[in-house]
């Protein structure tokens, strides 16, 4: 995790991480499918240590919009379009 724009905890309008190839993408957060297992917020945390974080995002014409947030566990940061 790179970066989190963010107005406070329940305000995370979008991040920036780089995925385990390198790339550095930016996200920002749509209606997520599972908020209450990993509220926004919690991106915090995933900055602070370095976690990796898994997301599921659409694109569209070029915006990459998170709509569902994991842990990752140790295989590293990814992203991956559905």
């Amino acid at each position: 995790m790179l970066s989190i724009d963010a107005a406070g905890l329940s305000d995370i309008r979008a991040f920036t991480l780089r995925t385990a190839a390198g790339q550095v993408l930016t996200f920002k957060i749509g209606v997520t499918q599972n908020p209450t297992e990993f509220p926004p917020g919690h991106l915090g945390e995933h900055k602070a240590s370095a976690a990796p974080v898994r997301v599921y995002f659409t694109s569209d014409g070029g915006e990459l919009t998170a709509y569902r947030l994991e842990d990752a566990g140790a295989s590293g940061a990814s992203a991956g379009p559905s």
